[in-house]
């Protein structure tokens, strides 16, 4: 935003990021004359990676070397009731090796992604806490396929680069109603925007959730939990028919209930149980609707060992939410953590996670693909404020609805990352 904003001098600004950097800055001004302690950090980062099949395909597989440059900025005030801070992140790549995709579609050589992030809490009282975030992000779609977990876009969209918008509003009030009873209620709106997606599967969409929870306190280290949910997934209008016909609405409501229970000074778990019912309405190649109704089970599970010279954890999920195309998937989540603080300057981290994406509510509903990655990383700090590392990862990819297809069956690749990092302290400002 703000170095977009820069860039833009003398034409006529995008008024969206106008909006969101001034109402930032002026709730973090609005609340500097109560603050007690006015910070700020900065961070810099340098990455080289390589990876053997950059699109997890079949065949016609591409290897890619990515080199990175990511520059971080924070900025806060404090108070014994109040926190605002507001972070702005630029990731720069450049990309060699075979890094052409097919004709007509932009070629990977190199991105700039902005990333801007605000965050405001207030204790209304000692029972009454608010809490606000706004997170805006700049990028493309080639962010999820080469640095996060697993690659992001499936299917044909993972060959695709195109430049999206994301924006990113939630709200939350905590109410302790007495020393054994509390009410947490939240909700969010999440917008995605692609400048360039026709003729694409890709989905343009707008995704709102509210819930309400109550809690109840057993015992100083047990409290159980029961949740009331509500999501509503809307995509944009589309000219195009490839996207119409792979739009789809959907309406979900969740029930939960779940534990919270310390079981020891050093092991905790946090455990979730529920039920969803989904209601879809679709467009049809005959231009008229079709509704369906799916439902099934949701769950998430952590839990968390701390040792005396590191941490290991367990998470565990399932959950229906918008995959990165846009289509609406029922997920199932696994990961497994393990840290070793080897002494006061390096560590050891070993990874291992698998996840399983099914499509819900599609007239044809035939995607079924499973991506899992192992990952070691070292990471060794020269100095208080400067650290280098080292990540070795191998990831597999299974689509078990088009087994035939140069995407489908099973792909893998496996991938190197080097990096070294600079922060600073937090700084009175």
């Amino acid at each position: 935003m703000g170095f977009k904003l820069l860039a833009n001098i003398g034409r006529r600004p995008d008024w969206r990021q106008v909006f969101l950097l001034a109402l930032v800055v002026l709730i973090l001004n609005a609340n500097m004359a109560h603050a007690d302690e006015l910070y700020y950090r900065l961070s810099s980062q340098l990455s080289a990676d390589y990876d053997n099949n950059y699109s997890l395909t079949k065949t016609n597989q591409r290897s890619v070397r990515k080199a990175g440059h990511r520059v971080e900025a924070e900025w806060g005030a404090e108070s014994p009731n109040r926190l605002v801070s507001l972070s702005a992140r630029n990731d720069f790549s450049t990309y060699r090796g075979d890094v052409t995709t097919d004709e007509g579609i932009k070629d990977l050589s190199s991105s700039n992604n902005q990333y801007y992030s605000g965050t405001f809490r207030w204790d209304l009282s000692e029972t009454s806490t608010v809490s606000a975030t706004a997170d805006y992000q700049q990028d493309t779609t080639s962010a999820d396929e080469f640095i996060e977990l697993f690659g992001g876009l499936v299917g044909t969209g993972r060959d695709l680069e195109k430049e999206r918008q994301t924006l990113n509003l939630s709200l939350s009030h905590r109410w302790t109603i007495s020393p054994i009873w509390q009410l947490v209620s939240d909700g969010s709106v999440m917008r995605l925007d692609y400048d360039d997606a026709d003729n694409t599967a890709l989905i343009a969409y707008d995704y709102w959730t509210m819930s309400a929870s109550v809690y109840r306190l057993m015992t100083e280290r047990f409290d159980l939990y029961s949740s009331l949910a509500f999501s509503r997934f809307r995509p944009k209008p589309s000219d195009t028919v490839i996207q119409e016909m792979n739009s789809v609405r959907s309406d979900t409501a969740n029930v939960n209930v779940g534990l919270r229970w310390q079981l020891s000074e050093t092991q905790s778990t946090d455990i979730s149980l529920g039920y969803r019912e989904s209601r879809f309405k679709r467009f049809s190649a005959m231009s008229s609707e079709e509704r369906e109704t799916d439902n099934g089970g949701v769950f998430t599970v952590n839990y968390l060992r701390a040792m005396e010279s590191g941490d290991a954890n367990l998470t565990l999920s399932r959950r229906l939410s918008p995959a990165s195309d846009g289509r609406m998937t029922e997920t199932d989540t696994l990961g497994l953590g393990w840290r070793y603080l080897a002494s006061e300057k390096s560590e050891h981290r070993l990874g291992a996670n698998a996840r399983r994406e099914r499509e819900r509510g599609s007239a044809a509903a035939t995607m079924d693909e499973s991506f899992q990655q192992l990952s070691y990383a070292f990471a060794y700090r020269i100095r208080p404020q400067h650290r280098l590392g080292v990540t070795v990862r191998y990831r597999w990819y299974e689509d078990g609805s088009n087994e035939n297809s140069t995407v489908g069956g099973r792909a893998e690749g496996a991938g190197l990352r080097l990096t070294w990092s600079w922060s600073s302290r937090k700084l009175p400002w």
